[in-house]
C-alpha cells in the first residue's frame, strides 16, 4: 500500500441519496494478511458503482468490535485517460500557452494514458514529442499538478465536445466524482446545474452511450416536452399530445416506446412532479407553473375590490385633468383611481397611452406616487417619453440581479398606483412576481396592453391571456375592465 493509498475496485453498489445523487458506503476486499477472507469496511460516502475503480489514501484501524478496518481519508475514482479528450483539454484549456491542437495531438499521441506519469516525472520528452521549449513542458507541469484533483475527469469529459466552461462548471460542481455519476445517471445535471438542459445533457449521455430506455431519461423527456409547450404559449399540454412530443423527442427505436413512455408519464403525475387536470381533455403541466397560474388567477379575480386610494370626487378631476378624453378613456381612468386592479385594453391609436398620461397626472394632483412599468427596454423608455414620467422595466422594478429578485412580498414594491404597459408581453411567471411584490394594502393595479399585439417576453402564457378571460366576462359581471375603441 502505497503511502497509506491502496487500489481496489468497489463490491457494493451505491444507494440512492436524499438529494437525489448516487453514492454509497465502499465495502472493499482487501488482500488478506490472515487467510480469514474478512471483509474491511471503509466508512465514507462518495458517488461509486459496483465495479469502479477506486483510489484510497488514509491507514488502518483496529475497532474494538469490527476489527481491523480501513479508515479513508481520500476517496476517488481511478480514471483512465482518453487521448481524444487529453488532446482537446491541451489544445483549449485558457491556462496552457504554446500548445496549439496540433501539438496537443502530437503529446496525445505520443503519451496517451502515461501522459500524467510522463508529464511529471519527464517533461522534457513532452517537449521533445511536442517540439516545445522546455520551459513550456514546465509549465504545463505545473498546471497539470496544481489541478491534479480536476485533470482526469475534465480531460475525459472534453472528449465529449464540451465547451471548456461547460467542463470547468461540472467539474466544479462535482468535482472527481462527475464521471461517475454521468455514467450513472447524466439526467440529474438538469436540476444540479443552470444551462444543461435536456438537449444538451442527452447529447453529452448519447456519447457516452445511455441506453435510450433508461428511466431518467424518459421522464427527463417528458418534462422537456411540458417545457417545451410553454414556448408555444400553453400553460398546459394535452396528455395524448405530450405523449406524442415525447415519442418523437426519445427516439426510442422500440414498437411499444409510446406505452412506457404512457407509464412513466402516468408515474410523475402520480408523484406530483407533473400535474393534470381533467378539462375538455386531460392535460398535464408544470407543477410550479400551475401553482403561479392558479395564484395570479386567485389575485386577479379580486379585482373588483376596492382600491386602497378610490376617489369620491373623480369626476370633478376628470373634468380637470382629463377634458379631451371620450366616455371609455374616462371610465378606463375611474377604474384606475376606483378599483384594487384594472385592465385597459385596446388597439393602436385607441387612446391608451393618453388615458395612462391622465391617470398620472390626477394621481399626483391626489400626492399619490404612481410607478410606470413595461416588460422591455424599449417599452419603457416609449412609455416615459409620451407620458413625460419616468418608467423602467419590470426586471428593473423588482430588482432583478440575473439570479434572483429582490423586490417581494417582504420587500413591496414603493407605489400607489403601478401601471404596467404592453401587459400582453409579460408572461405569467413574471407576473407571478410582480404581483408577489406588490403591497395590496396600498397599491393599485393598472394593467393596459392589447391581446393582439407581441407574444410574451420569454416563455408561458402571457398574463393577457387571463385579462382576455376577465375582459370576456358578461356584462352584468362586477369589475374594472375597459376596452377602449378607435
Amino acid at each position: 500500500m502505497r503511502g497509506g493509498g491502496h487500489d481496489s475496485r468497489a463490491q457494493q453498489h451505491p444507494r440512492r441519496g436524499g438529494d437525489g445523487l448516487l453514492f454509497g458506503t465502499g465495502v472493499f476486499r482487501w488482500p488478506p494478511s490472515d487467510d480469514s477472507g474478512r471483509r474491511h469496511e471503509v466508512r465514507r460516502q462518495v458517488f461509486i458503482r459496483e465495479n469502479d475503480a477506486v483510489r484510497l489514501e488514509g491507514h488502518w484501524v483496529d475497532h474494538p468490535k469490527y476489527g481491523r478496518q480501513f479508515e479513508a481519508e481520500f476517496m476517488g475514482h481511478d480514471l483512465e485517460m482518453d487521448p481524444d479528450g487529453l488532446a482537446n483539454f491541451l489544445a483549449n484549456h485558457p491556462d496552457v500557452k504554446g500548445i496549439g491542437p496540433v501539438k496537443a495531438r502530437q503529446i496525445a499521441d505520443e503519451f496517451g494514458r502515461g501522459f500524467d506519469v510522463a508529464i511529471r516525472t519527464r517533461p522534457e520528452a513532452v517537449a521533445a514529442a511536442a517540439k516545445v521549449p522546455v520551459e513550456t513542458a514546465l509549465e504545463l507541469q505545473r498546471i497539470w499538478i496544481a489541478n491534479s484533483d480536476f485533470n482526469t475527469a475534465m480531460a475525459y469529459l472534453s472528449a465529449f465536445g464540451l465547451t471548456h466552461h461547460q467542463v470547468t462548471t461540472l467539474v466544479g460542481k462535482f468535482g472527481s466524482q462527475v464521471v461517475p455519476i454521468l455514467d450513472s445517471d447524466p439526467y440529474v445535471l438538469m436540476g444540479e446545474i443552470s444551462g444543461f438542459g435536456f438537449k444538451r445533457v442527452d447529447k453529452i449521455a448519447r456519447k457516452m452511450g445511455t441506453p435510450k430506455d433508461l428511466p431518467s431519461r424518459i421522464r427527463a423527456g417528458l418534462h422537456y416536452s411540458v417545457l417545451a409547450a410553454l414556448d408555444d404559449g400553453d400553460c398546459w399540454v394535452e396528455f395524448e399530445d405530450l405523449l406524442d412530443r415525447a415519442n418523437t423527442l426519445l427516439v426510442m427505436d422500440t414498437l411499444n416506446s409510446r406505452e412506457v413512455i404512457e407509464g412513466h408519464l402516468e408515474a410523475l403525475i402520480a408523484e406530483g412532479r407533473l400535474v393534470s387536470q381533467p378539462f375538455e381533455r386531460l392535460v398535464v403541466a408544470d407543477p410550479e407553473i400551475h401553482r403561479m397560474e392558479t395564484e395570479l388567477a386567485e389575485v386577479l379575480q379580486t379585482a373588483s375590490q376596492r382600491s386602497p386610494h378610490a376617489v369620491a370626487e373623480v369626476d370633478q378631476l376628470l373634468n380637470a385633468e382629463g377634458g379631451e378624453l371620450n366616455r371609455e378613456q374616462r371610465d378606463a381612468v375611474r377604474n384606475a383611481l376606483n378599483f384594487s386592479i384594472s385592465l385597459m385594453t385596446g388597439g393602436a391609436g385607441s387612446g391608451k397611452t393618453y388615458a395612462v398620461s391622465t391617470i398620472a397626472s390626477i394621481a399626483e394632483r391626489l400626492e399619490l406616487k404612481v410607478v410606470l412599468a413595461a416588460p422591455t427596454g424599449k417599452a419603457a423608455k416609449r412609455l416615459e417619453e409620451v407620458v413625460g414620467h419616468e418608467a423602467s422595466t419590470i426586471h428593473r422594478l423588482l430588482v432583478f440581479n440575473g439570479h434572483t429578485y429582490s423586490r417581494d412580498a417582504l420587500n413591496p414594491i414603493e407605489a400607489d398606483i403601478l401601471v404596467v404597459d404592453e401587459v400582453s408581453m409579460v408572461d405569467i411567471a413574471l407576473a407571478w412576481r410582480l404581483f408577489q411584490a406588490v403591497d395590496r394594502a396600498r397599491t393599485a393595479v393598472v394593467l393596459v396592453g392589447d391581446h393582439n399585439q407581441l407574444p410574451p417576453v420569454g416563455r408561458v402564457t402571457s398574463c393577457a391571456t387571463w385579462c382576455g378571460r376577465w375582459r370576456s366576462r358578461p356584462p352584468s359581471s362586477p369589475g374594472s375592465s375597459v376596452r377602449l375603441a378607435r
